[in-house]
């Protein structure tokens, strides 16, 4: 009979008969004796598995879709440098985790920036090494890109949208409520579109929202692309991550099919066809 454990823990993981937890082929004693302790512990084959399973379902379904990893859930160099193999982007909150995917040999135009709080040298660093995206969460991140990027060149960016979607995980992980921290309502958006569509400076490519994290119903999270429609047409829509995954026993997230296909259903109510769909999962 199968160890009850196995229930919660990743595919690749084992628990054999003397109670010893196994990852992916190693038994953790062994491991802890070779390398000692405390020790993180990461089976490469089970995160490759993953990164293909997020890939495959977006891409069969929408040849144009992007997926990004959020390299916030674990940002370490050798996970970038695999997620990339894989034929995965990076979504990097800072400039810490810029610099790592750069060690790791990432091409920079792979990279997505995130960040509410971006500093003027984070900005500087990811203008300098030629980030791909750059998501603006206010004006004054527009007002310091500005002032950065050298003339001759443009960023693409996109804008942070809070769509005002109420999620059903724990409050201190729900990013897209009313009077969320992160992004911009609907006016302020579109003000700020307006304002880049303008400058020499900023590339306008599309628009983002975040719902939050943790989440296990993808309808939460599908309700994110109406919003997102509203403010325009646009090359490149990104929708986020926020997938759960299950910790306790009482959890049930939904596949990354199911998952996939609800973005898709609600991208091709609302937007257009041609358009690139990013998501950015963590888990």
């Amino acid at each position: 009979m199968p160890h009850p454990l196995l229930e919660l823990l990743p595919v690749g993981t084992d628990v054999d008969a003397d109670g010893t937890l196994r990852i992916g082929g190693c038994r953790v004693d062994d491991l802890a004796r070779e390398f000692g302790t405390p020790a993180i512990i990461v089976d490469e084959a089970a995160l490759r598995a993953r990164a293909q399973e997020y890939r495959t379902a977006l891409t069969s379904r929408r040849p144009n879709g992007r997926v990004v990893f959020a390299s916030k859930a674990f940002p370490a160099t050798a996970v970038q440098r695999v997620m990339v193999e894989e034929g995965i982007g990076l979504d990097v909150a800072g400039g810490g985790e810029i610099l790592s995917a750069l060690r790791a040999g990432v091409d920079p135009a792979l990279l997505v920036m995130h960040g509410n709080a971006k500093t003027t040298e984070e900005l500087r660093i990811a203008v300098d090494a030629g980030v791909g995206l750059v998501v603006v969460d206010n004006a004054d991140d527009v007002d310091r890109l500005e002032r950065l990027v050298p003339d001759g060149r443009a960023q693409d960016v996109l804008v942070r949208l809070i769509p005002e979607v109420e999620s059903s995980t724990h409050p201190h992980v729900q990013t897209g409520q009313v009077g969320s921290k992160f992004g911009l309502t609907a006016p302020a958006a579109k003000a700020l579109i307006t304002r880049i569509e303008a400058s020499p400076q900023l590339r306008m490519r599309g628009v983002h929202a975040h719902v939050g994290s943790q989440i296990m119903d993808p309808a939460e999270l599908a309700a994110a692309v109406a919003p997102l429609a509203a403010l325009g047409t646009f090359p490149v829509y990104d929708l986020g991550g926020g997938l759960g995954a299950r910790y306790t026993y009482d959890e049930h997230p939904t596949s990354v099919d199911d998952y996939v296909e609800a973005l898709l259903a609600a991208a091709a109510e609302h937007l257009p066809a041609e358009a690139e769909i990013i998501i950015e999962p963590g888990r």
